[in-house]
């Protein structure tokens, strides 16, 4: 007796077109493209300024901060598009970064209606570089001070560790050491980073 099996009795092989959050941030990553979200919100108004600050050897070789760099130019019927106040509402800043060859990594700040790009001049093809947030447990962050500067992230190079007797690059302790920079066992472990954060600012002037 001869029996026909149909195609959807047999155990074939299905295409499934569909992507999913997972399959979307593994081609983000692919392609060097990545986004950070942060949530925060102040007891007394302030305006969001956020900074970019570059270190090679321990040593501040550049700063930026887009109020210092764009309040003279912007025209005051613009001032509070441009300059985003923080309020006691919940308000999300927003980071996207893309890695556009060895020597640039392009970053993109969302405050509010404010969408500011900005360049970080790197050295990949001598170094490893990694994106790492701040002082962070989890997803929990420092508390929010007017006037102090709080780092939300760090693009850095690695740290050379000594693992059975191999020198390999490691990130783990990234954050660890930047945050705090100043005792005398973490200097010089890191060669170039840069720290992106913000301070909150009551007035303009």
């Amino acid at each position: 007796m001869i029996s026909f099996i149909s195609f959807s009795q047999e155990n074939r092989i299905e295409y499934n077109g569909e992507k999913d959050d997972t399959d979307i941030g593994v081609f983000m990553a692919m392609v060097g493209f990545d986004y950070h979200k942060f949530e925060m919100k102040s007891e007394k108004p302030a305006y969001i300024n956020v900074y970019v600050d570059e270190y090679l050897n321990d040593k501040l070789i550049k700063h930026f901060d887009h109020i210092s760099a764009n309040k003279d130019e912007t025209p005051k019927a613009y001032f509070d598009l441009v300059f985003t106040k923080l309020g006691s509402a919940k308000f999300t800043m927003k980071i996207y970064t893309l890695s556009k060859n060895d020597s640039i990594e392009k970053i993109q700040f969302r405050i509010g209606e404010l969408g500011l790009f900005k360049n970080l001049q790197v050295n990949k093809s001598k170094f490893d570089y990694s994106w790492k947030r701040g002082d962070f447990n989890g997803n929990i962050g420092p508390k929010i001070e007017i006037g102090k500067k709080i780092p939300l992230l760090f693009y850095a190079t690695a740290v050379s560790e000594n693992v059975d007797g191999q020198t390999v690059n490691a990130f783990c302790n990234v954050p660890n050491i930047l945050l705090n920079r100043d005792e005398i066992e973490n200097q010089g472990k890191i060669e170039h980073f840069f720290e992106i954060g913000i301070v909150l600012v009551e007035k303009i002037e």
